[in-house]
């Protein structure tokens, strides 16, 4: 409000008290004593250096002040979003491990029946009947405990989406295992997709906005070193009117208009200070732009990193997997021969579940390390507007 016209309205009544006049004034006819006063007046005074100095570069600081809060605001809100995307994930991991750890506990049960039935026959000792119970119950402690912690996850999910905690179940709703997005490494080279995490992240952007803005409060500022400017105009309606002579009991109107400049010495002390306190907090800024984009470069080196190792970690764990799942039916059909013992068979089962438990960990690694590479980027920052 500084920087419009200064509107000012004044009314008055003024009682006098009678004053001794001197004779001699009486043959110049002034007539008697005025005792009552009365007065409306109106006065404007616009800013003129205000205009010319601090309007424009007022409203720019102020816009950018608060273009940079939004941004501000947005960027925590894009970070919440992708740390809730990787909780989603770790729960999903923790759906898995129940999923692998029920189907070590059948493959076990499976075995078992079979050493029974070999051990019937008599081509299977006791011994390795009691190994498989004891791998099977194994199985199922490993499955509980899973199950534990699902039960906790669980909870933590429904408490983040504020969901009801007796609700309808919870479900992935994606197919983790056969997702082929997350499991390509980037194509770009690392310092590409810096530059674009230079130009994308709100971050950077809403400390730009900042510095814009300092930049024009030090603009500001520094209008102070400078006179003011002001064009002032009075218009009076009074009883009697001081600007009539002589006076007389009636009322009358009159107006002045011009111009004043005012400028206050002490103030270009007072502005050298501000305007250095102003340049400081500029350099400040600046400097913790560049630390943020150091930040980001190791943030972008480390999500390039994780999805490269993620995409060579699907690779190796499906590789892995389809060896022990053939060592695993080969041991079982040299088993059931009564050419393979019980620790064969466990071995087995343990390497089979092993790189199950690897190919969960490699997909949602690979979605984890998606979702943080993003984020790093700012391809996420069209999610919220």
């Amino acid at each position: 409000m500084n920087f419009f016209p200064r509107i000012t309205l004044t009314g008055s009544y003024m009682r006098l008290s009678e004053v001794e006049q001197d004779a001699r004034l009486a043959q110049f006819g002034l007539g008697a004593q005025i005792l009552n006063q009365y007065s409306l007046s109106a006065s404007l005074a616009v800013p003129i250096s205000d205009y010319v100095l601090r309007i424009s570069q007022g409203y720019a600081a102020a816009s950018h002040s608060e273009t940079a809060k939004k941004l501000e605001v947005q960027a925590e809100a894009l970070k919440i979003a992708a740390d809730a995307k990787i909780s989603f994930f770790n729960w999903v991991g923790l759906k898995g491990l129940v999923v692998v750890r029920d189907e070590a506990v059948s493959q076990a049960k499976a075995h078992l029946v079979d050493a029974q039935r070999t051990f019937e026959v008599g081509l299977l000792s006791r011994a390795d009947v009691l190994r498989l119970e004891a791998q099977v119950a194994n199985a199922e402690q490993l499955l509980s405990e899973a199950q534990a912690t699902l039960l906790v996850a669980d909870e933590q999910i429904r408490i983040a989406l504020g969901a009801a905690a007796q609700g309808r179940p919870l479900t992935v709703g994606i197919d983790v295992m056969t997702g082929s997005v997350a499991a390509q490494p980037p194509a770009q080279p690392l310092p590409t997709l810096q530059e674009e995490a230079f130009s994308k992240r709100l971050e950077i952007r809403a400390l730009d906005e900042t510095l814009y803005s300092l930049k024009k409060s030090e603009q500001l500022t520094r209008a102070g070193y400078f006179p003011r400017l002001d064009a002032v105009a009075d218009v009076t309606y009074a009883n009697p009117n001081q600007r009539i002579f002589p006076a007389r009991e009636e009322f009358d109107l009159t107006w002045a208009a011009g111009a004043r400049a005012t400028w206050v010495l002490n103030d270009i002390a007072t502005t050298a200070a501000a305007s250095a306190e102003a340049s400081a907090r500029t350099a400040q800024v600046a400097e913790q732009k560049a630390l943020l984009r150091d930040g980001l470069r190791m943030e972008v080196a480390q999500a390039y990193t994780d999805v490269s190792k993620a995409a060579r970690s699907i690779e190796t764990a499906e590789r892995q997997l389809a060896a022990a799942v053939e060592a695993m039916r080969v041991k079982s059909e040299l088993f059931r021969a009564g050419r393979a013992t019980s620790t064969d068979l466990v071995d087995s089962e343990r390497e089979v579940t092993t790189a199950r438990l690897l190919q969960l960990n490699a997909r949602v690694g690979a979605l984890v390390a998606k979702t943080r590479l993003d984020h790093a980027l700012g391809r996420d920052a069209n999610v919220v507007k």
